[in-house]
């Protein structure tokens, strides 16, 4: 029992570890993505919204925003930023829709959700 205990002890520190130096993870190996979700950020606020999609996905639907970014010089063309809000996750496409930043990094995830929940009450705001 106690060798047990202690097995479930290590995986959820080891667990908990993973979790905790995800955003270390992401700038050591993923550097280059991460240069480019820093250049989105920065583009983020001066983008429009040009779609409100809803998908249908196993009988529930997944609400989505695209907001398009006319040049990002990193890519080197256009991009639309997927905001999915049932997920609450950003993802970054080509305008071929290739997923081209996913949802992994989630600490620009949480930077660009921030933004895009601003823009979103700004239209709201707007409307009414």
């Amino acid at each position: 029992m106690k060798i047990a205990t202690l097995i479930l002890v290590i995986i959820s520190l080891i667990a908990l570890v993973i979790v905790a130096i995800k955003p270390l993870y992401c700038f050591v190996f993923e550097h280059k993505d991460w240069k480019k979700w820093k250049e989105i950020l920065k583009l983020l606020p001066s983008s429009s919204l040009v779609n409100h999609d809803m998908f249908e996905v196993e009988h529930s639907y997944l609400n989505c925003y695209v907001f398009h970014i006319p040049i990002v010089d990193s890519f080197g063309c256009p991009v639309n930023v997927y905001y999915w809000e049932n997920l609450n996750a950003v993802s970054v496409h080509l305008e071929d829709g290739e997923c081209y930043l996913s949802i992994f990094d989630t600490y620009h995830g949480k930077k660009a959700l921030k933004i895009i929940k601003h823009k979103l009450n700004e239209y709201e705001d707007k409307i009414h």
